[in-house]
């Protein structure tokens, strides 16, 4: 490896291309990249590596050409790198939500967003389904700002389904941060897909049984209802009780399956309860970015 300049010497340096031409600086951060990639994925940078730019910088003692980017997370440009030159451990690794941020303003500041979006849809899926809240509303704005329509649902989805009604969206994403992100519709909209999905969900756990019953007489149908109210209470799953209304969506399917009842009872109730989910869409992106959707055209010119 080239020898480095003294003064970078104690410095933190992430080798992209040991052979590049280009020695970017944030900070304290040292990135050794090439100008061939940096002008494919960011028309920013390219602005910054016009030849009449690149005969005024100075070079490293390696002959690199040196652009120093001291309006930039180095940390959020270390995760932009990593996504350009797919593969890395950082991207296999999924994101880390507090980076979203100004990942976000590098990405609008030096004009990426193309390049950046092919490796962020697979990434930003990297252990969704064992992320926190707060970590699904990063990605969830993230996802809007990016214009990722697909990726929104599937996270707006886990919203809904890992959080319990209470408090409500609006003033729950008020504590988080980034409550001005989302534009003002989308709390009211996945507030009421909230509440669908959980009705639908009580809906279905109560009434599971009803098939059962013509095969019944009445005293045998009376003890299997008491029977299967009774296990409702004690897995906190009775709508109305004080333990229900604390329940996620997630909560109500996990503590469904270890309902005391026969495997054709549980199955067809876990069944249910995913068709309730796949059903529920969750809030549209397209009519939040004011945009045509043939799904929602009826709705809105009535809402208009």
């Amino acid at each position: 490896m080239d020898a480095l300049p003294d003064f970078y010497k104690n410095m933190q340096i992430s080798w992209y291309e040991p052979k590049g031409d280009l020695h970017i600086v944030c900070h304290d951060r040292h990135f050794y990249v090439s100008t061939d990639v940096m002008l494919r994925v960011s028309s920013g940078i390219g602005e910054m590596l016009t030849p009449e730019l690149i005969a005024v910088y100075e070079k490293d003692t390696n002959g690199k050409i040196v652009i120093a980017l001291p309006d930039v997370n180095p940390e959020a440009f270390d995760v932009f790198c990593n996504l350009v030159y797919s593969g890395m451990d950082l991207v296999k690794a999924g994101p880390q939500p507090f980076l979203l941020h100004p990942l976000l303003e590098f990405i609008d500041q030096y004009k990426c967003r193309d390049r950046v979006s092919l490796t962020a849809q697979t990434w930003l899926r990297c252990d969704l389904e064992s992320r926190p809240h707060s970590d699904l509303w990063m990605m969830l704005v993230f996802a809007y700002r990016m214009n990722m329509g697909a990726l929104f649902r599937v996270i707006g989805k886990r919203l809904i389904s890992t959080t319990s009604a209470r408090p409500l969206f609006r003033d729950w994403a008020s504590i988080i941060g980034n409550c001005e992100a989302m534009p003002e519709s989308f709390y009211k909209e996945i507030q009421k897909s909230q509440d669908r999905l959980l009705a639908k969900a009580g809906e279905k756990i109560l009434y599971i049984l009803r098939p059962t019953y013509d095969h019944l007489d009445d005293a045998e149908a009376t003890q299997q209802i008491g029977r299967y109210t009774e296990s409702l209470l004690e897995a906190g799953l009775m709508p109305g009780s004080p333990n229900y209304q604390k329940m996620t969506f997630t909560d109500m399917r996990t503590a469904a399956s270890s309902l005391p009842h026969d495997m054709w009872v549980t199955t067809q109730l876990d069944m249910k309860l995913q068709r309730c989910l796949d059903r529920e869409e969750g809030p549209c992106f397209l009519c939040l970015k004011g945009e045509y959707c043939d799904l929602h055209i009826d709705k809105r010119a009535t809402e208009d």
